[in-house]
C-alpha cells in the first residue's frame, strides 16, 4: 500500500489518500456429479490489481486515552485474472477466458482506539472498526469458456452478485507511534455477510515523516 496523501489536524479531523497494487496466485476448484461418480477439477491462475481510495473522518476523545469517530472511505479497485484450464475432470475438463472485474466501493464505519500513556519514545495503539460497505459496480459476472476438447464451442455462464452488493465490515490493528513521526503498524480487515467471496486481509506497514 501507497500513500499519497496524509492530512490531519488539531481536531482530529483527517483526510488520507492510498493505493496499492496487487498480484496473486489463485486456485479454483469445481465438482461435477455424473449419475453414481463425482469428479473434481482444480485450476491456478495469476492475477494483478491496483486500486485508488479516499479515507476522511474525524476522532473524537473520550477521556485521555480513547477515541471514537465516524470513517468514510471510497476505493475503486481493479483486477484480472488469467485464463485457465481445468486438470482432472475425467474428459469434461474446461477452458476458462481470462476474465476482468472492478469494483467501487463505499464504506461508512465507527473507529475506536485505545491509547497507551505517553513513554519516552512515543506509545502504543489498539484500533477496531465496524462498519458497512456497498459495491455500486456490482454487475453480474459473465464467466466464458468451452470444453478444453472443443475450444470453439465456448459458453457463458452469469453469476447473478445483486445479493452481495452490500456487506459489513470488521477490523483491527495495532500500531506503535515513535517520537519524530515514524510509526509501525498491524491491521486486519474482513467482510461479514458476502456469499459471493470471504475477504481477510492482514496489512503490516511503516509510516515515515515527510
Amino acid at each position: 500500500m501507497l500513500a499519497f496523501y496524509n492530512y490531519s489536524n488539531e481536531e482530529r479531523e483527517y483526510i488520507n489518500l492510498f493505493g496499492s497494487l496487487t498480484k496473486g496466485d489463485n486456485n479454483m476448484e469445481r465438482t461435477v456429479v455424473v449419475g453414481s461418480d463425482s469428479y473434481t477439477g482444480s485450476g491456478s491462475a495469476d492475477s494483478f490489481g491496483y486500486s485508488l481510495a479516499a479515507r476522511g473522518g474525524k476522532d473524537y476523545m473520550v477521556g485521555d486515552n480513547l477515541s471514537v469517530g465516524p470513517l468514510f472511505q471510497m476505493q475503486y479497485a481493479y483486477n484480472e485474472v488469467d485464463g485457465y484450464t481445468e486438470t482432472s475432470m475425467g474428459g469434461a475438463e474446461l477452458t476458462y477466458d481470462e476474465e476482468d472485474t472492478d469494483a467501487l466501493l463505499g464504506q461508512l464505519a465507527v473507529r475506536i482506539a485505545k491509547y497507551t500513556n505517553n513513554k519516552d519514545w512515543g506509545r502504543f495503539a489498539l484500533r477496531g472498526k465496524l462498519g458497512y460497505e456497498y459495491n455500486f459496480l456490482n454487475d453480474n459476472r459473465n464467466i466464458k469458456s468451452s470444453f478444453a476438447g472443443a475450444p470453439g464451442s465456448s459458453f457463458n455462464t452469469i453469476v447473478d452478485k445483486s445479493s452481495d452488493s452490500g456487506y459489513f465490515v470488521i477490523g483491527a490493528g495495532l500500531s506503535a507511534a515513535i517520537n519524530y513521526g515514524l510509526v509501525f503498524a498491524v491491521d486486519y480487515e474482513g467482510y461479514i455477510g458476502n456469499d459471493d467471496y470471504d475477504n481477510q486481509t492482514v496489512i503490516a506497514r511503516v509510516n515515515l515523516p515527510m
